[in-house]
């Protein structure tokens, strides 16, 4: 018998077990998911809950527990007090939520924090306060960030603070815009003051991309003002008598300075690159800088009188800079070394390069001073070249070498060297323009003098006491005829 004759009863039976016959539905048919609008209540009101936001409605209002906290419009103070007054012991989460704080001119202070509170304030204005918008330097660990802070006296915090795309003006004289302890951090804020005031004054800092005014252009007042240790970048600052003022170990990069007496003042081991400084009176410098600092890819624009860049101490390195209507353009103390610079003057008074003892001068371009270089004792002057100098176009002391510079039309003599013991080799003197009487090379005594071409001098190499000769001193010659190869040569 086949397979499926045997199966075949099996499986009608089988399917008559299970048949069943058609099934009436018990009701109308019901949804078994939550809309989108659910979904979304239920999600905000659990974010509610979980930050526990609690809204601002009236001033004065008190903080007094940790927690979010936010306005709910547009707020005005009527009385003489503080519109927010925040004593909570843990963090505060502050959102203007695009509303502003205004004191009414009336109001103390928009925020005032009593305790060592982790603030932080976000999105909106405060405005119109006789105080501060935020203050007390209890404020530690405070965020500000997208405000706009207009008020007598701008904003006061402790240590540890960030200030971030923030709009900032102080009204009062002598006041700060922004005033903060140990560890503040600011950056794309834009900050103004009133006159003789402070932008920014920390004790140590690190600001980047803002922008610092004087709004009065008086003459006073400091646009930055750190402790040691700080930094500026990507940082404009304009219209104060001290543009930036940094103690000890600072660092400057990129940074624009427009003063009207300092345009930076720095002290010990600081460094200035790339920037721009317009500024200096006879009574201030362009940039002063302490012991053992560099400047280096900068231009200055000065005045007469005021010098472009200073040192107060020694081992300063400057390089590759540039100044313009400064006198002297660069004075720096002993065992310093310049560098690539140009250094430019239009009215032959000052000093275009003065260094101390043990410096050395190397590849730069002196042009319409009184003095082009001017060394002290143990120096080098190297490969430099100087033009149109009222006296002198390298004056040195003694035990000094000048080699390899390249000098023009200098008014009393192309190199000025009365002392004893300096090496002056190989350099150029094309002095047929000079006024007449121009000397060569004047030297003392007891100097070494070899190699150099000398055109066109009212004598070309003199000491004190006449025309110069001695066992240190190559013969003079004319360059068709010299056999001597340490001959100076005269044409």
């Amino acid at each position: 018998m086949k397979l499926t004759h045997l199966l075949a009863p099996l499986l009608l039976a089988t399917a008559a077990a299970f048949a069943q016959g058609p099934l009436a539905p018990s009701g109308a048919p019901a949804p078994t998911m939550k809309s989108l609008d659910q979904i979304f209540t239920e999600a905000s009101a659990a974010s509610a809950k979980a930050e526990k936001r609690t809204p601002i409605s009236a001033l004065p209002f008190a903080i007094t527990q940790p927690g979010s906290y936010y306005l709910t419009g547009n707020l005005t103070m009527t009385t003489a007090a503080a519109g927010i007054e925040i004593s909570a012991v843990g963090s505060v989460t502050l959102d203007l939520n695009g509303f502003t704080l205004h004191g009414g001119g009336i109001g103390t202070t928009g925020l005032h924090l009593t305790s060592n509170t982790p603030l932080s304030v976000r999105n909106g204005n405060i405005l119109g306060w006789t105080g501060y918008a935020i203050g007390d330097s209890v404020a530690a660990s405070t965020v500000l960030s997208e405000l706009t802070l207009d008020s007598a006296y701008g904003v006061v915090l402790g240590n540890d603070c960030t200030v971030q795309k923030c709009t900032i003006k102080q009204t009062v004289s002598f006041g700060a815009a922004l005033t903060a302890v140990i560890g503040l951090v600011v950056s794309d804020c834009h900050i103004s003051t009133a006159a003789n005031g402070y932008g920014i004054l920390a004790t140590t800092a690190d600001i980047r991309h803002c922008t610092v005014t004087e709004l009065s252009a008086v003459s006073g007042g400091i646009g930055i003002g750190l402790g040691s240790r700080s930094s500026i970048t990507d940082t404009q600052v304009r219209g104060y008598g001290t543009g930036i003022q940094v103690s000890a170990d600072g660092h400057l990069e990129r940074v624009t300075v427009t003063g009207l007496e300092t345009g930076v003042s720095m002290g010990n081991g600081s460094s200035i690159s790339n920037c721009s400084i317009l500024a200096g009176s006879p009574t201030g410098s362009s940039i002063t800088v302490g012991g053992n600092s560099v400047v280096k890819s900068t231009s200055i624009a000065g005045s007469v009188g005021a010098p472009g860049i200073r040192s107060t101490g020694i081992n300063v390195r400057v390089s590759d800079c540039a100044t313009t209507t400064s006198s002297p353009g660069i004075s720096l103390g002993g065992g310093s070394i310049v560098t690539g610079c140009t250094v430019a003057e239009s009215s032959g008074v000052g000093t275009g390069i003065l260094v101390g003892a043990g410096s050395v001068v190397r590849d730069c371009t002196i042009a319409r001073f009184s003095v082009g270089i001017d060394a002290g004792a143990d120096s080098q002057i190297l490969d430099c070249i100087g033009t149109n100098q009222a006296l002198h176009g390298i004056a040195i002391a003694l035990r000094s070498t000048v080699r390899g510079n390249t000098v023009t039309l200098s008014g009393t003599s192309g190199i000025f060297a009365p002392g004893q013991k300096n090496r002056i080799e190989g350099n150029h003197l094309d002095l047929s323009d000079s006024p007449s009487g121009t000397y060569g090379i004047f030297l003392g005594p007891n100097n070494m003098v070899i190699r150099n071409s000398i055109q066109g001098a009212f004598i070309p190499i003199v000491d004190v006491s006449g025309p110069a000769s001695g066992p240190g001193i190559a013969p003079l010659q004319n360059p068709a005829t010299s056999t001597n190869p340490n001959a100076n040569l005269s044409y």
